[in-house]
């Protein structure tokens, strides 16, 4: 298996940069490391060790098929439309094991593992999973063009929304 060693610390600091905006509520910066037509997806479990496939026809937890998605939970967030981040949960994201798994033109194929420990109202949860990204290179900037996050532990005790994943 190659290991594209050349685009790992590129790669690493693009990952630390997205908690960074998370954790730190940067919503605009954050929003804007998405391209456009970016997919978005939190699939749900079929059985303990299936996945669903098809975030067109399965249920998926999160599924947004471009950034408008993500703009809108933005938005909603910063105008007080979600009850559930009133307060708003402060958020402690980690990300290691980071693989580029294979390199096509502009394209990278990255995944990853994480963990999100989040604390609301006094109460302090851990979520944790993998990642696999597409990113993709426009000039010398990197874009995320798909996201999909893997979540282990998926009793959730409360709401959860794309910053706790």
């Amino acid at each position: 298996m190659e290991k594209f060693l050349e685009f790992i610390p590129e790669v690493v600091d693009f990952l630390n940069t997205e908690t960074y905006f998370v954790d730190r509520q940067m919503w605009d910066e954050w929003l804007n490391l998405f391209s456009e037509d970016c997919e978005y997806w939190l699939p749900s479990w079929e059985s303990d060790t299936q996945l669903i496939t098809d975030p067109q026809t399965e249920v998926s937890l999160i599924y947004y098929s471009d950034r408008s998605g993500l703009e809108d939970r933005v938005f909603r967030l910063r105008t007080g439309a979600v009850s559930s981040a009133t307060p708003m949960s402060r958020t402690v994201h980690i990300t290691s094991g980071v693989r580029i798994l294979s390199v096509s033109g502009s394209a990278l194929e990255v995944a990853a593992s994480w963990v999100c420990h989040w604390v609301w109202r006094k109460e302090f949860n851990t979520y944790a999973g993998h990642y696999e990204y597409i990113l993709e290179r426009t000039g010398d900037v990197l874009k995320i063009k798909r996201k999909k996050i893997v979540l282990i532990n998926d009793v959730i005790p409360r709401v959860l929304d794309f910053y706790h994943i």
